[in-house]
């Protein structure tokens, strides 16, 4: 399991690093551009990222948003290859042994069912209150449009 949870890290975020060297930095502008930041910003950032790199990519691999963006800006950004690939697997191997051990351990302590039962409830809670952060807003604005003019 480790082994397979490792292999399919480290190819995935090859594929992540390669789209990001062949898509490059013009891409990621755009994508800052459309979550408001300014190249300025993005410049930072960037800056960031390359002085950070191997620590980005190594313990990115335990930040679930970090996780998904570190290859492709490695790529986009310039890190060497050698570095991005050490770096990569380093953090991949570490990731899989800690997540396979995590679910070793959780399942020898909490029964399945239980464990199971308990992620259904999460998520049908986070799915109601996502629903009603959507819900609310609209139905009091809805409320607000129909009242008569002179009640407000």
């Amino acid at each position: 399991m480790i082994g397979a949870a490792a292999a399919g890290a480290i190819l995935g975020d090859n594929l992540g690093y390669w789209v990001g060297r062949r898509a490059g930095w013009p891409l990621l502008l755009r994508v800052g551009g459309l979550l408001r930041q300014s190249p300025e910003q993005m410049e930072k950032l960037r800056e960031s990222f390359l002085r950070h790199a191997g620590k980005s990519v190594l313990l990115g691999r335990f930040v679930a948003v970090l996780r998904v963006i570190a290859g492709p800006m490695a790529g986009a950004v310039g890190m060497p290859y050698r570095q991005f690939l050490l770096c990569n697997s380093v953090g991949a191997c570490l990731w899989a042994i800690t997540m396979v051990g995590l679910a070793w351990l959780g399942g020898r302590w909490i029964p399945f069912e239980r464990m199971l039962q308990g992620v259904v409830e999460f998520g049908l809670g986070a799915l109601l209150l996502v629903t009603l952060t959507l819900l609310i807003p609209r139905l009091l604005e809805r409320r607000e449009q129909q009242r008569p003019a002179d009640a407000k």
